[in-house]
């Protein structure tokens, strides 16, 4: 179940959802998207091609400097089949 977001995130975090969204349906359309399972069950080799909503929150939030936290609760909240 995913976690409850803030209800007042910061407009940067906001900004970043919304480029990090994309960046899931790009991965999403090219087949690189992993959920935990998949992810767990590969372990390697291929999977280190792929991304998980929890390397793209974390490259984001990172590279951003936006709260990881509210950012996966996001991403989340909109790719529930992923987390």
């Amino acid at each position: 179940m995913p976690a409850t977001c803030s209800l007042r995130q910061a407009p940067e975090t906001l900004q970043a959802f919304a480029r990090a969204a994309q960046e899931v349906e790009l991965c999403l359309s090219e087949g690189r998207l992993l959920n935990s399972h998949e992810a767990m069950a590969l372990a390697g080799g291929e999977a280190r091609e792929k991304e998980t909503l929890y390397s793209l929150a974390r490259r984001f939030a990172q590279d951003e400097g936006v709260d990881l936290v509210d950012l996966i609760c996001d991403l989340e909240r909109k790719f529930p089949e992923y987390v």
